[in-house]
């Protein structure tokens, strides 16, 4: 995964064939900033070793 995105409004689906600043809204999260604060921030350092084993 790359990262998630979410919390978007009713204009952000048309988001896929073109972007309008003025009307669409959407939230993005990266992957490696849910995993940094997952081990830093939460102390989660078994879990990130879980995500991240091959």
């Amino acid at each position: 995964m790359i990262g998630a995105i979410f919390d978007g409004n009713i204009h952000s689906l048309g988001g896929d064939y073109g972007y309008d600043p003025a009307l669409n809204r959407s939230v993005a999260v990266s992957a490696a900033a849910v995993t940094e604060a997952l081990e830093k921030v939460y102390g989660e350092k078994a879990l990130v070793a879980e995500l991240l084993a091959k």
